[in-house]
């Protein structure tokens, strides 16, 4: 999958431009009116195309040449919209007033790009501007071009960003929208741990940090500010020298412990709080969450309003990780041929987590649709699973960020000697036992061609060869006997038994393989996080594990279920040569013991452990929690659902189930 795409309008300096980049977009174009703006947007995206000019002005012709043939994810940008004042008492609509017109064009981009997304960010008065018609015709505005909408009023404090920014953002999607805001933090950044480690400086003076500047206060202004305490106001000030009227905001001090009130694009009179001076625009981008390496240039009032009038760049941040989730869940995890596979639990499943973001580890991976869908909500992955069958496929969509697979790759020349040596090893598993002897040298060839192939282009190519493999065969697993394949396989026989042919069992493995290409090659993509793939015995695996993880998932195959893997899907570790020992979970007599065990190895490496069972497994949850009370608080989460597997007396009957065991903390 390529990088998620957007186009940013009314830029400004580039806070929400910086935000996308951070969580891995790429710039489409940019378009800001203010030619100091733009100049400093271009200072610090040399590489975004950036268009200095009205908006107004950019006709829907040009609107579709400057996007070219691009497919575009996400519009963001926050237009001025300068009526909320009096629009409701002036006897016209919000979209009527012409001092709004610049949302109008806006909504104009959007219909006219149709992105997947837009992002529209403004004051917070919008929300509840003209008793909430304001915001009840922008809504309709959008979702008469196809959009459906959700908003939220959020604070920026409660983001991790030193500063009480009240901002409403609005998020709109074609079709249904499932985006989810960021969460929010219980603990706030002060001012002062955002900007306290920036030198000193009295006023006029000036330091070798770009952008941390004092402005020069008179006299006068100085001998006001020093009676204002760390956290007081004018009130401070003595009644000869205190200001008669004027804004509340002004003539106030910073309150160290706390986050800074709003940061606007005239912060002149508000004083750092210890040091007789206003902020530098330095500290006023620190408070902005901007870096030090962003650069602002152009006289002091001009940088500060360009700095006052962006969004902080750590929200775009956050708020453009939840779109790539959402943009990351269009990409369709492919077919792969697994028994008891969790494919339509997953958002169920990923619901019901303790957690919304971290570090996950799923622990008995099998065919990867749980570590595949944990990595399109953008979690860090941790994938386990002791069949190397599986370990390969979670290798080529978990583990890879980037690396595809080319027809090309398939056709690499093979001398016939290692073929034959191939061969020779694998037909005395798979001729005649499950493949013809014809199929069985193809196949040879095709394992000697992955032998050939580099990183993740072997592992995408096993996968493929897997899922070739279990294609041929009738019933998806591979301890079928020989006799029962035969007649499956005869196009006529599976048509009078199962009114179908069947004929994708007769297709060669390389034909098999080119069919499905696309599919998974479209399922590798980047969020981001440093997944990793292991091939490992359970118990190897947690004790291997060095660092402390927010949640362990299980699903292990339990006895007596249709769970018996190392039968299904085996005999490929072992043509590969690629067996290894572990701890076999479906021996019924064992179970209990070795997953007791396996938790207590557990404990002090996660917060949570999430357990994947329904009511047909053995042992019971019941027996399960019994088992675990001890290790801390259980909750049971049940759903219906049904397998593919199930026969016609069972349908409708299992109850999938989820036990979350939130470990006891040593010493409570």
């Amino acid at each position: 999958m390529k990088k998620p795409n957007y186009i940013d309008l009314f830029a400004g300096v580039g806070g929400l431009s910086l935000g996308f980049n951070m969580a891995g977009f790429d710039n489409l174009y940019s378009i800001e009116y203010d030619e100091v703006f733009a100049k400093n947007y271009t200072l610090n995206f040399p590489k975004h195309k950036m268009f200095c000019k009205d908006i107004t002005k950019i006709s829907n012709s040009e609107i579709k040449k400057i996007t070219g043939n691009h497919k575009v994810d996400v519009i963001i940008g926050g237009p001025p919209c300068q009526g909320f004042s009096l629009a409701g008492n002036i006897g016209r609509n919000f979209l009527e007033d012409p001092r709004n017109f610049l949302f109008k064009e806006f909504v104009r981009f959007v219909s006219v790009i149709k992105p997947k997304v837009f992002l529209l960010e403004n004051v917070a008065a919008l929300a509840r501007h003209n008793s909430g018609k304001t915001l009840k015709t922008i809504t309709e505005e959008f979702s008469n071009i196809g959009y459906e909408i959700k908003y939220r009023v959020l604070n920026t404090k409660y983001f991790n960003i030193p500063q009480e920014r009240r901002r409403i953002v609005i998020i709109g999607t074609l079709g249904k929208n499932n985006f989810e805001y960021p969460e929010e933090s219980k603990e706030f950044v002060t001012i002062k741990e955002a900007i306290d480690d920036l030198p000193a400086l009295g006023s006029g003076q000036t330091s070798s940090i770009p952008n941390h500047n004092a402005m020069t206060h008179s006299e006068q202004m100085l001998e006001k500010m020093s009676y204002v305490k760390d956290g007081g106001n004018r009130l401070d000030i003595p009644e000869k020298l205190r200001p008669k009227s004027g804004d509340a905001r002004k003539y106030i001090r910073y309150d160290s412990t706390k986050p800074s009130i709003c940061i606007t694009g005239d912060m002149r009179k508000v004083f750092h709080y210890s040091q007789n001076r206003a902020l530098t625009n330095r500290e006023l981008a620190r408070i902005q969450t901007f870096p030090d390496s962003f650069k602002f240039e152009g006289n002091n009032g001009k940088i500060q309003q360009a700095i006052g009038n962006a969004v902080p760049p750590h929200l775009a941040y956050l708020l453009a990780s939840q779109i790539r989730i959402l943009l990351f869940k269009e990409i369709k995890y492919p077919k792969i041929n697994y028994i008891g596979n969790k494919f339509k639990l997953v958002d169920w499943i990923i619901g019901n987590l303790p957690v919304k973001s971290g570090v996950v580890v799923d622990l008995f991976a099998g065919g990867s649709s749980v570590s595949f869908a944990l990595k399109q909500n953008g979690f860090k992955v941790l994938s386990n699973e002791v069949l190397f069958s599986d370990y390969v496929l979670s290798k080529a969509i978990v583990e890879n960020k980037k690396e595809t697979l080319s027809l090309n790759d398939l056709n690499i020349q093979i001398s016939e000697k290692d073929v034959d040596k191939k061969y020779q090893f694998i037909s005395k598993y798979l001729s005649n036992v499950l493949y013809y002897d014809f199929e069985v040298k193809e196949l040879a060839e095709l394992i000697c061609v992955s032998e050939k192939l580099d990183g993740y282009k072997k592992h995408l190519l096993l996968s493929l060869i897997r899922r070739a493999m279990i294609r041929k065969l009738p019933y998806s697993r591979m301890n079928v006997p020989w006799n029962q394949i035969q007649k499956l396989r005869d196009e006529n026989y599976s048509y009078a038994k199962y009114g179908r042919k069947r004929a994708y069992h007769n297709l060669s493995f390389k034909q098999l393989i080119t069919e499905d290409l696309d599919n998974y090659n479209n399922a590798v993509f980047d969020n981001f996080q440093e997944n990793k793939s292991f091939n490992m015995d359970a118990f190897d695996f947690i004790k291997s594990l060095n660092s402390h993880v927010d949640v362990i998932y299980m699903d292990p195959p339990y006895p007596k279920t249709m769970n018996k893997y190392g039968s299904f899907y085996g005999l490929f570790d072992k043509i590969l040569k690629k067996e290894i020992k572990y701890v076999d979970f479906s021996e019924n007599n064992q179970f209990l013991h070795n997953f007791v065990e396996l938790v207590k190895a557990c404990i002090d490496r996660t917060d949570s452990i999430v357990i994947s069972l329904n009511n047909k497994t053995n042992p019971s949850i019941l027996e399960i929690r019994n088992a675990l009370k001890e290790f801390g608080k259980i909750q049971i989460i049940e759903k219906e659902h049904q397998y593919k597997v199930t026969n016609k007396e069972n349908k409708n009957t299992t109850i999938e189930q989820l036990l979350i065991l939130r470990i006891n903390k040593k010493g409570a």
